[in-house]
C-alpha cells in the first residue's frame, strides 16, 4: 500500500489493541495503531464514522450514518472507492423479499447471488437476488416447486393419470404419465398444458386419432406458379386430406405417390416431427412458402421456400420390402429415409425421380 503525504497530517486518534469489537456476529480483535484526521474526514464524506481499527494495520470497521450497521473493509479500498454498507444491503434484501410476498432466511454460503425465503405456503425456496426484484415489481410469480408438483398430481388424478416424474427426454414442457385404468395402464409422454386443459387421449385405448390406425403419406403437385413440389405428412385418410384439404384448386395437378400404413396416429406423428427436424436441419433452403386459396384449405407449416432443385428425394419413396406397421419411436423398414424427413414440400427434378 503507498499512503499520499496528505493522510498523515494533523493529530491523530490512536486505536487501542488486544480489545474485541462484534462485527454482523462475528468477533475480531482490535489493532493497535493511530487513525488519522484525513480518515475521518474522508469516511464522513462518504457517509460513514471510522470506529476502530482491526486484524491488522489494513483494516477498518466504519459505522454506517443511514442505519448505525458495522462493516469491515480494507483501508486502501475505502480511501479510494465508497464502501457499500453490508447493513443497508440486507435491508434491501429484507423489503425486496417482503415486496414479494416472501420471508428472507439467509444467504446462500456458495452463490452470493442467491438466498433462502420462506414463501407463504411455509416451503423454503432458493432464487437469485434479481428474480426477487421481478417478483415485487410484478413481472414474475414466486412459484413453490412443492406446491406445484402437488398440483400436477392433482390435474394429472383428475383425467385418471398418475404423474410418474419428469420427461426422459429433458424437455420442460413434457411429463411421463401412466393410465390409471385396470385395463390399460399405458405409459405416455403427455405436454404438461395439454394435460391442464384435458386436450389429450391415451394412445392405447382414447378411441380418438392418436390411437387409431393413421399412415404416413407422399403427395406430388404440380404448381403453375412454383413447379413440381412434393409433400411429406401423415394422415387417417391420405386419399381424403388430398381431395377435400390439400388441393387448391380443381385444375390443380395432383397425385398420391406412397402411404405407409402406421399402428397409431401419436407413431404417425412422432415420426413426422422426426421429418421435420431432419429436413430443416439438412436442407433448409428446401422448404417452402405457406401457400393458399380463398375457400380452400390452404397447406400452411407444409409448404415452405425452395431455392433449388432437390438431388435427395429419389430414394425417399422407392418401393421395397413390407414396411411393418410402426411405433412411436420406431423407423419402419424399407421406408427409413421418408421417416427421417418432415412433412415439408420440395422441389422435385421428374429426371432423377421415378414412382
Amino acid at each position: 500500500m503507498t499512503d499520499t503525504p496528505n493522510q498523515f497530517q494533523g493529530n491523530p486518534d490512536f486505536c487501542e489493541g488486544n480489545q474485541t469489537i462484534e462485527v454482523r456476529g462475528v468477533t475480531l480483535p482490535t489493532f493497535a495503531g493511530v487513525i488519522w484526521p484525513a480518515w475521518r474526514a474522508a469516511a464522513k464524506e462518504k457517509g460513514y464514522d471510522i470506529v476502530a481499527r482491526v486484524k491488522d494495520r489494513i483494516h477498518l470497521v466504519l459505522r454506517c450514518h443511514s442505519c448505525g450497521a458495522l462493516t469491515v473493509v480494507k483501508l486502501f479500498v475505502f480511501m479510494n472507492n465508497k464502501p457499500r454498507c453490508k447493513g443497508c444491503l440486507l435491508d434491501q434484501k429484507l423489503s425486496g423479499a417482503e415486496a414479494a410476498g416472501l420471508t428472507f432466511l439467509r444467504r446462500d454460503p456458495t452463490d452470493r447471488k442467491n438466498a433462502f425465503y420462506l414463501a407463504a405456503c411455509g416451503h423454503e425456496l432458493k432464487r437469485q437476488f434479481g428474480f426477487i426484484t421481478r417478483i415485487g415489481a410484478g413481472e414474475v410469480a414466486a412459484r413453490c416447486e412443492i406446491c406445484h408438483l402437488d398440483k400436477e398430481r392433482t390435474e394429472a388424478r383428475v383425467h385418471d393419470w398418475v404423474l410418474l416424474g419428469p420427461d426422459v427426454a429433458g424437455d420442460p414442457n413434457y411429463r411421463i404419465y401412466r393410465h390409471l385404468t385396470d385395463a390399460c395402464n399405458h405409459v405416455q409422454r403427455i405436454a404438461r398444458s395439454n394435460l391442464h386443459f384435458g386436450r389429450f387421449s391415451c394412445n392405447e385405448c382414447g378411441g380418438t386419432w392418436p390411437s387409431e390406425p393413421s399412415y404416413l403419406y407422399l403427395m406430388r403437385f404440380e404448381m403453375p406458379d412454383r413447379g413440381h413440389v412434393l409433400k411429406l405428412g401423415f394422415f387417417n385418410n391420405p386419399i381424403g386430406r388430398l381431395t377435400f384439404q390439400l388441393r387448391l384448386r380443381n385444375n390443380l395437378g395432383a397425385e398420391l405417390l406412397r402411404e405407409v400404413p402406421m399402428s397409431t396416429g401419436h407413431a404417425a406423428i412422432c415420426v413426422e416431427k422426426k421429418f421435420h427436424t431432419h429436413l430443416k436441419t439438412n436442407w433448409p433452403e428446401q422448404v417452402m412458402s405457406p401457400v393458399g386459396a380463398p375457400g380452400r384449405h390452404p397447406i400452411r407449416d407444409h409448404v415452405r421456400p425452395r431455392t433449388r432443385q432437390c438431388q435427395h428425394l429419389p430414394g425417399l419413396y422407392r418401393r421395397s420390402r413390407a414396411a411393418p406397421v410402426g411405433r412411436a419411436g420406431s423407423v419402419p423398414i424399407g421406408i427409413y429415409g421418408l421417416v427421417m424427413c418432415p412433412t415439408l414440400v420440395f422441389t422435385w427434378d421428374t429426371t432423377t425421380v421415378r414412382t
